[in-house]
């Protein structure tokens, strides 16, 4: 039984799976990265889209929710609004 395995020759039995398999594994490699390089300005694009978009949505809703936090965030915008409304505004 032994004798089988040795007559086998593991390294030609290596040898002809790596000459099977590396093109597949080249291929696959290759394959990957052309994906990546034409998925990469789809997913940019994308990402900037939601990324003003859900600006947007965060900014209405901070609108929504009241000026303490926008008078917060901006405090100089929140003085002049408040100068520049109401009484004793005349220059």
């Amino acid at each position: 039984n032994w004798e089988y395995f040795r007559s086998i020759n593991i390294d030609n039995f290596f040898d002809k799976l790596l000459n099977m398999l590396w093109p597949l594994t080249v291929g696959s490699v290759l394959v990957g990265l052309a994906a990546g390089a034409l998925s990469y300005p789809l997913f940019y694009y994308a990402a900037a889209a939601f990324r003003k978009r859900r600006e947007k949505q965060v900014l209405k809703w901070r609108n929504i929710i009241g000026g303490a936090s926008l008078s917060e965030r901006f405090p100089e915008s929140a003085r002049r609004r408040a100068a520049g409304s109401g009484r004793g505004s005349g220059v």
